[in-house]
């Protein structure tokens, strides 16, 4: 049996593990400046900070992921990602690199994985690929415990 190719990767560090989003649902990487606090239920939510002529949640990936907290200091960069109809900044430590189409797919997501499609090998390290929808719904989840 052929190993299934993984889809075009950006990986990033968060929390000390690494992730890859599929290539389409990134819009941009930013530097993470100025945060204006908000109300928020969950401690994964750091707040709110411009982009592009309007705010966006900064939301810390590994905190969305393990939920739990997020580190005592905010990361220097978010991945911000398309996810379901809005865009969010998802707090990283750091991003490592671009995989163009064709890392090895190795392995389907677990029932316990949260908010993963499955892990590939890129080079000499596994990545735990990201899925959008289930993100998205995490994030909609902890939003709607919010309001």
């Amino acid at each position: 049996m052929t190993p299934k190719a993984a889809p075009a990767l950006l990986v990033a560090r968060a929390g000390g593990e690494r992730y890859g989003f599929e290539i389409g649902t990134v819009r941009e990487i930013v530097a993470i400046g100025a945060l204006a606090a908000v109300p928020a239920v969950s401690a994964a939510v750091r707040g709110v900070m411009p982009y592009r002529e309007r705010h966006v949640s900064v939301i810390s990936l590994a905190a969305l992921l393990s939920g739990g907290a997020p580190p005592a200091e905010v990361g220097p960069a978010a991945v911000v990602a398309a996810l379901g109809g809005a865009e969010v900044a998802l707090e990283v430590d750091e991003v490592e690199s671009v995989v163009d189409p064709g890392a090895e797919f190795v392995a389907a997501a677990g029932p316990g994985a949260p908010a993963a499609r499955g892990v590939c090998r890129c080079g000499d390290v596994l990545v735990t690929v990201l899925d959008a929808q289930q993100l998205s719904e995490r994030v909609t989840a902890m939003e709607a415990r919010a309001g």
